[in-house]
């Protein structure tokens, strides 16, 4: 191409960009990411009399005028009046939009704003940006999260700009009761920050540990799905259900439509997928549930939640692998969702021992693969780093099940993610900034449609995360800076006066969560399931628990205690240099918010030298002494929790987890290697009788 013609298209592209008279679109036909124009600055005089006009009956464009008039209102005690024509001269905002899409573009004058959406959505988003122009933020849910500028003359940080999000789907998901109590909240946060689906992950188990109860949501359901539709966004729904679509109780009937483990046949996980009678009856099951949901775009109808282990061994599933035979059983329920709500779409999840390519089934065509890499490792994202855990089994393996899906004409992959998981991280969340930013940039350019976040947990959080804001942010720009938007949250969260302070806090608690959560290739966890009445003999174990490192990896996780309290001490004095200058309420929730977190990597600190120990027969003295000070560890974690979480169910989840997750770990270690014979079972009827007692304590709290 000559010279000239370089220079006439540059020209032409640069006009456009600064017209604003049509979408900015790239060679390829797709709207770049984020191209914005910062123009001479403007002061808008917001005491004047000013009117918004919207053209569009479209629901969540009215949405969309109401909202901004609201928040202008909340800064300036003064409602502009909503219209739905320009009738008059006078300062006006205009609000437009095309036919579909999240993009937008808006421009400011002195007495004209003018927005407008690629659709309703973009529309929706549109406004939000040109409020955050204003200085408009919204950190967590509610008043206590919102940062509002104040007075009637408020200089814009920008005049322009167009905007077209990373990814098509940007999901939060709500995922324990914790959440799901405030779920109007977080549903509104999630729009705010430009998410456009809410994933209601929920358990019709009557304990719900790691998900939400379904009766909790049938109580909020009617004023959630308002907010949700005026928002326009995608509705997820369900979970591990698929397993119960085939009553246990039919097993003495008809135990052929159950799985065969060891040569016979058991009601224990899942169910038989090559059993026509099986999947007429899950099929049965399945169309009155997934009737029950007619507002549901996307149905999660999941197998038993189980490491590996729960599918068939009969000689007609045998030749079937796990995911394979996962597929058969989604492709059953996905047939009877093509007759009832042909819209909507059905997951396969991807997780554990179904992670590899179904290569023998084909998904029908309203299948999408839900990508859930659990057990991957949380201290190095999935590309940039050098992880022998997530690469290449992470990165190689989330890019074949993508080729493959794609190949067979199914719906477009999604992206299951923990960086929201407290479940997962026991009851903490991890400064997670720098890997967000590095996975969400691999997971864009190997094909994902739609990015989730798991927000789950045992207790509210004290404090606003940043992961989750983060991720908000970057699901729309996986270009964005991560340690840019640290210090943005940082500032919005504490103050400005704190940001860079509160931005290095976090950064050493990043550093100190990534040498914990470090796990090797050669950790291998147990698949079996361990039966409630074995729980001692065999405790349950997770992706944060070394217990199953080689010792060579464990004595480099012992030796790692003097940088990560080096990191602790240098993130505590951050925190407490900005005491004075950051805002009140948000520096004391975060004060909670460390002392849990503190009180975590000490026990981890503790746990990984006790388990050193163990390895490498240390003597029984010296092995007294660790566990003691893995014990003291502990239940400074778990008085953390008996003194600063609110509600007696949260504290019950909170002391149940630990108890069974950690606690089950030292006493069995005790049993075996420091007590007496005679005081043996005293130690494991002690401990299986406190996990009992908590159990059935959190039962009838969630009753």
């Amino acid at each position: 191409m000559s010279g000239w013609r370089i220079r006439r298209i540059a020209m032409a592209a640069l006009f456009t960009l600064l017209s604003g008279t049509g979408p900015v679109v790239a060679e390829d036909g797709v709207p770049p990411v984020e191209r914005q124009v910062v123009q001479a600055a403007v002061r808008l005089d917001l005491a004047k009399d000013w009117r918004i006009v919207v053209t569009s009956n479209d629901r969540v464009a009215r949405c969309a005028a109401i909202e901004l008039a609201l928040t202008l209102e909340r800064i300036t005690r003064n409602r502009p009046v909503i219209l739905q024509s320009d009738e008059r001269t006078g300062p006006v905002i205009l609000l437009s939009h095309g036919p579909g899409g999240d993009g937008f573009r808006w421009r400011a004058t002195d007495d004209r704003i003018e927005i407008t959406g690629d659709g309703p959505g973009g529309l929706l988003y549109g406004m939000y940006d040109f409020l955050e122009a204003l200085g408009c933020r919204w950190v967590e849910p509610g008043r206590r999260g919102e940062r509002l500028p104040s007075g009637t003359s408020l200089a814009l940080e920008r005049n322009f700009s167009r905007q077209a999000p990373s990814f098509k789907g940007r999901c939060l998901i709500i995922g324990h009761a914790a959440f799901m109590a405030d779920a109007g909240g977080w549903i509104v946060w999630a729009a705010r920050n430009r998410l456009n689906t809410i994933f209601l992950h929920v358990t019709s188990d009557a304990l719900a540990f790691g998900a939400a109860p379904e009766k909790q949501w049938a109580g909020k359901r009617e004023a959630a799905l308002e907010l949700m539709k005026d928002r326009g966004m995608v509705i997820e729904y369900g979970g591990h259900r698929l397993a119960s679509f085939l009553p246990r109780e039919l097993f003495k009937k008809s135990p052929d439509m159950f799985r065969m483990a060891g040569g016979s046949r058991t009601a224990d996980f899942n169910f038989c997928p090559s059993s026509v009678e099986a999947l007429a009856v899950i099929q049965r099951n399945a169309k009155e549930y997934l009737c029950e949901h007619p507002y549901a775009d996307v149905f999660h109808a999941w197998p038993d939640d189980i490491l590996g282990g729960g599918w068939c061994s009969c000689p007609r599933c045998v030749r079937y692998t796990p995911s394979e035979q996962a597929l058969l059983a989604a492709n059953a329920v996905a047939a009877v969702l093509q007759k009832v709500n042909p819209r909507a779409q059905l997951s396969f999840l991807s997780y554990y021992d179904t992670e590899d390519v179904p290569r023998k089934v084909k998904p029908l065509s309203n299948v999408c693969m839900l990508w859930a890499p659990r057990k991957r490792c949380y201290a190095h994202a999935l590309s940039g780093d050098a992880c022998g855990v997530n690469a290449p089994r992470y990165t190689r393996g989330f890019a074949a099940q993508v080729d493959y899906f794609r190949a067979t004409g199914a719906r477009p992959a999604r992206v299951f993610e923990y960086y929201l998981d407290a479940i997962l991280f026991k009851s903490v969340l991890p400064p997670l900034a720098g890997v967000m930013s590095r996975d969400l940039a691999f997971y864009r350019a190997a094909g994902a449609h739609t990015v989730q976040a798991l927000m789950t947990g045992d207790f509210p959080w004290t404090s606003a995360q940043p992961n989750a804001w983060i991720f908000a942010r970057l699901a729309w720009n996986a270009d964005a800076d991560s340690a840019s938007l640290l210090r943005e949250f940082c500032g919005s969260a504490f103050g400005k006066g704190a940001a860079a302070a509160m931005a290095s806090y976090f950064g050493s608690l990043e550093k100190a969560f990534a040498l914990a959560l470090e796990i090797s290739p050669a950790m291998k966890l147990p698949e079996v399931q361990t039966p409630m009445l074995r729980l001692f003999d065999s405790p349950p174990t997770d992706l944060g628990d070394p217990f199953f490192e080689p010792p060579v990896e464990l004595a480099k996780k012992a030796a790692r205690e003097k940088d990560i309290y080096a990191l602790i001490m240098r993130a505590e004095e951050d925190l407490r240099s900005v005491r004075e200058s950051a805002l009140p309420t948000a520096w004391r929730a975060e004060k909670a918010s460390f002392e849990l977190m503190k009180a975590w990597l000490s026990f981890d600190v503790a746990r990984a030298d006790l388990y050193a120990g163990l390895a490498g027969s240390v003597p029984k003295d010296e092995l007294l002494r660790r566990h003691a000070a893995a014990e003291k560890a502990m239940n400074a974690v778990i008085d953390w929790g008996r003194g600063s979480i609110g509600g007696s169910v949260y504290r019950h989840n909170f002391e149940l987890m630990h108890a069974y997750f950690w606690r089950l770990r030292l006493d069995k270690i005790r049993y075996d290697h420091l007590a007496n014979g005679i005081d043996r079972p005293f130690i494991k009827y002690r401990a299986m009788a406190r996990i009992g007692w908590l159990y059935f304590r959190l039962l009838r709290a969630y009753e």
